[in-house]
C-alpha cells in the first residue's frame, strides 16, 4: 500500500521536483546543463510561495513490489489521459529493475495498445536486453504492434543513436508533438537510479550529459550502448524516476535536496513541464524520512558531491582540521582514525 507521509524538508536546490500534488510551472527556458554549468538560471513559481520551500511526497510505497504496482497503475493511467487526447501514447522506458516492474503492465486490459509508441531511454548495442525484456513480459502479450516498438540494429552505437534519433523525428507530429525548441517531446519517460545517480546510459560527468543531440552513443569497457540525453529526456510532458532499496538512500537525498550537478545526473533531470515524478520505497527515501523521526528539525542533507577528487581531498583534509581544533578546544584532547588508500593520501593536505 502507498505510504502516505507528510515528509518534508529545505530544499536549497533551483529546481522543484514535483509529484501530482505539487502544481509548479515554469518560468524560464533553460537547459539543464546551462543551468548547472552556470550559464542560466532556473526559475519556478508555484500556486503558494512556501511550496518552493517545502515538499510533500505522497509516492513512497512501503515495499518494492508496491511500488512496480503502483509505476504499471500510473504508466497505464497516462496512456487512456494521453489516447483519449491525441490518439496515440509515446512511451520510452529504461532497462533494469524499472523494466522488470512494468511486467505487470501485461495484466492492464483497459488501454488500446495499438496506439502505443514505446522507445527505449537505453539499449545495449547489438544485444537489445531491454526490447527482449519488454517483448517476454509485455509488449507481446498486450499487443503493442511489432511496428511500433523501436530498437536498435547490430551497427556500432554512433549508427545506432543517429538512426534511433532519425526514428523519434520521423513520427508523425500528432503522434510526437515537439517543443518550441524543437525538440520531440514523448508523453512518458520511466527512468530508473543507479546507486552513482545514473539515469539510462547517463553516467557522472559524461560527455552525453551536455550533448545538443537527443540520442548519443556510449562506449564503454562493460558495454556499448545507445541512451536518451538530458535535453530529449527533460523535453518529455511527464517524467517518473522510479528508485528502491537502501543502498540508493544517499543518493535520492543528493538529487532531491542537493544542488543539480554532471556529477549526479538525475540532479539535472528538470522537464520543462515542471512535470518530474518520484516514485521511492521507504528503504530509499529512508534519509528524507528523517524529519518525521525529529520533529521540529530541519532535515540537514549529509551528502556532498564533489566535481572532482581535489576538491573532495580539500574539503575532507579542511573539515578534519575543524574537527580535531574544535574536539582539542572543548575538551583538549582529540583521537581520530584514519584508513590508507585514497582517504590517507587526501589527509596530505593537513600539512
Amino acid at each position: 500500500s502507498t505510504h502516505r507521509t507528510s515528509c518534508s524538508f529545505t530544499r536549497p536546490r533551483p529546481y522543484h521536483h514535483t509529484l501530482r500534488t505539487q502544481n509548479l510551472r515554469r518560468t524560464a527556458s533553460t537547459s539543464p546543463f546551462e543551468a548547472v554549468n552556470g550559464h542560466g538560471e532556473v526559475d519556478l513559481c508555484a500556486e503558494d510561495e512556501d511550496d518552493l520551500d517545502e515538499c510533500e511526497f505522497d509516492c513512497i510505497f512501503e515495499t518494492e513490489e508496491d511500488l512496480a504496482k503502483h509505476l504499471c497503475a500510473e504508466t497505464a493511467r497516462y496512456a487512456r489521459e494521453f489516447i483519449a487526447t491525441k490518439g496515440s501514447f509515446t512511451l520510452a522506458i529504461p532497462g533494469g529493475s524499472v523494466a522488470k516492474a512494468l511486467a505487470g503492465m501485461a495484466e492492464v486490459k483497459d488501454v488500446d495498445f495499438s496506439k502505443v509508441y514505446l522507445f527505449f531511454v537505453n539499449e545495449r548495442c547489438p544485444e537489445r536486453k531491454n526490447f527482449a525484456l519488454a517483448q517476454t513480459t509485455w509488449t507481446q502479450e498486450c499487443g503493442v504492434p511489432a511496428s511500433q516498438i523501436f530498437t536498435v540494429g547490430d551497427g556500432t552505437p554512433s549508427e545506432e543513436a543517429q538512426k534511433y534519433a532519425d526514428a523519434i523525428m520521423d513520427l508523425p507530429e500528432d503522434v510526437m508533438p515537439s517543443t518550441e525548441d524543437d525538440v520531440p517531446s514523448f508523453d512518458l519517460i520511466l527512468l530508473g537510479m543507479g546507486e552513482d545517480g545514473h539515469v539510462g546510459s547517463l553516467y557522472p560527468n559524461s560527455s552525453q550529459l551536455t550533448s545538443e543531440n537527443i540520442v548519443e552513443a556510449v562506449e564503454r569497457e562493460d558495454k556499448m550502448s545507445i541512451t536518451f540525453t538530458p535535453l530529449l529526456i527533460n523535453s518529455a510532458d511527464q517524467v517518473i524516476v522510479a528508485a528502491t532499496g537502501q543502498a540508493k538512500a544517499a543518493t535520492v537525498a543528493q538529487a532531491l535536496t542537493g544542488e543539480a550537478t554532471l556529477a549526479l545526473p538525475a540532479s539535472i533531470i528538470m522537464p520543462d513541464s515542471g512535470n518530474a515524478h518520484w516514485f521511492l520505497d521507504e528503504a530509499s527515501a529512508s534519509l528524507l524520512l528523517l524529519e518525521e523521526e525529529e520533529e521540529g528539525t530541519d532535515y540537514q542533507n549529509p551528502i556532498r558531491v564533489f566535481d572532482d577528487e581535489v576538491l573532495l581531498s580539500e574539503h575532507l583534509a579542511n573539515n578534519a582540521a575543524d574537527y580535531i581544533r574544535e574536539t582539542i578546544e572543548s575538551r583538549g584532547t582529540c583521537t581520530l582514525a584514519i584508513p590508507g588508500g585514497s582517504v590517507a593520501k587526501a589527509l596530505k593536505g593537513f600539512g
